[in-house]
């Protein structure tokens, strides 16, 4: 099936006051080139239609476009079942002014390329019930790439959640699932089944104003390379109810966190755990669980064969009210830091605040710790800080201090 249209005009439009309707293309055996002309569904104050493309070869298309003004936007729906989708033409938008933005699904056998992918609903706080669209990516046997695009889900109420699952590689620009409102920032996946997941070109984000961040997840069976700068993150999750989780595992490779920062923080609620296990070498910049008014989440970070270095950025899980949460590193090989931080309050504002526990094993190296210093402050109990190490311990300061009628933690070095 080739579609018409050019730059300056449709390929195909139904558009109606009362509602779109809705765009239906399928090819049995063929392929589905929709690359001339943009595909729209548009309503002003009824639902934007479906747009559902299936094809047993390849789909390629320019823009894709579901949209109402006073209503909800309908779905995009793109399927290869023996081919590859490239949608570099154009952008795939899902959204509405005063509504909530519609799903963006992708599915195919082989490769997945794309630009702009944008499922956002009513974000300016005009409509609070408005929520983003949910972004699938599906390759059953190729790579996912989005490195030309961003991804968006953006809403006053709950934003999307946004998913990506890949035989092979993922490749991914900036990715943003972002409440405006009291709503959930969505959670963010990735997973590569068989090859590497890497987000060096934009950060993973997933926010809410005064809801709950959405946890963010990134598994691959190969290396894992983040992005972000010495000015921005490379993964955030923020929630003035609560952060989310972060968990990054490679089951056989490494995992480089050495751009950008990784950080989930509350106002209100917790800080979310911040996870790091790989088969090898783990590099990391700054990591940060943090709490205004209670816990801090932990942080973990394991190297099950080879070597942790967190030099270029400090280890921080702090609340300004509550409780520090613990920090964990285990590896097989030699473990080498910059500051960390498990400091609960410690002002005596809340006598209940403790400091988290630092915990730093090598079970085939060395520990050293003497670029940077380590702390577990509370106005409560302080923390107890462990090392045990197979070769040489070398440290800096090691502070573990209540500032309370709590106890000071214990300091092992062995």
């Amino acid at each position: 099936i080739s579609l018409g249209g050019n730059a300056s005009t449709f390929g195909i439009l139904s558009s109606g006051s009362l509602e779109g309707g809705n765009i239906t293309i399928t090819s049995t055996t063929g392929e589905i080139d929709a690359s001339r002309g943009a595909l729209k569904s548009d309503s002003t104050n009824g639902m934007g239609g479906n747009v559902t493309l299936e094809a047993e070869g390849n789909i390629t298309t320019t823009a894709i476009d579901s949209r109402s003004t006073n209503a909800d936007a309908g779905a995009i729906q793109i399927i290869s079942n023996s081919g590859d989708v490239d949608t570099t033409l154009g952008r795939l938008k899902s959204s509405s002014s005063l509504g909530s933005g519609g799903d963006v699904t992708i599915t195919a056998a082989g490769n997945i390329t794309t630009d702009d992918i944008l499922a956002d609903g009513e974000y300016n706080q005009n409509n609070s019930s408005a929520n983003g669209g949910n972004i699938t990516i599906t390759s059953t046997s190729g790579t996912i790439d989005t490195t030309a695009s961003l991804l968006t889900s953006l809403a006053s109420n709950n934003a999307g959640n946004v998913n990506f699952t890949a035989a092979r590689d993922i490749l991914t620009g900036g990715i943003y699932s972002y409440s405006s409102g009291s709503g959930t920032g969505g959670s963010i996946s990735l997973e590569s089944t068989g090859g590497i997941v890497d987000t060096t070109l934009g950060p993973l984000v997933s926010y809410s104003t005064t809801g709950t961040g959405g946890d963010v997840t990134i598994s691959a069976w190969n290396n894992i390379s983040l992005g972000g700068n010495a000015s921005t993150f490379g993964i955030l999750s923020s929630g003035s109810l609560e952060g989310g989780n972060i968990t990054i595992t490679s089951t056989t490779g490494e995992i480089d966190a050495s751009r950008g920062a990784l950080k989930s923080d509350s106002t209100n609620g917790m800080g979310g755990n911040v996870t790091l296990e790989a088969e090898g070498n783990i590099t990391t910049t700054a990591i940060d669980s943090r709490s205004t008014n209670a816990d801090a989440g932990a942080i973990q970070i394991i190297s099950n064969s080879g070597d942790v270095d967190t030099t270029l950025g400090r280890l921080k899980s702090s609340s300004s009210l509550g409780s520090g949460g613990d920090v964990t590193i285990t590896a097989a090989g030699n473990i080498t830091t910059d500051d960390i931080f498990a400091d609960g309050e410690y002002n005596q504002i809340n006598s209940s605040a403790n400091g988290g526990n630092i915990t730093i094993t090598s079970t085939g190296g060395a520990i050293d710790t003497t670029a940077g210093e380590l702390t577990s402050f509370a106005s409560n109990n302080a923390g107890n800080v462990n090392f045990t190490a197979a070769r040489d311990i070398l440290t800096g300061a090691i502070y573990s201090y209540s500032s309370g009628s709590g106890t000071g933690g214990s300091i092992s070095l062995e």
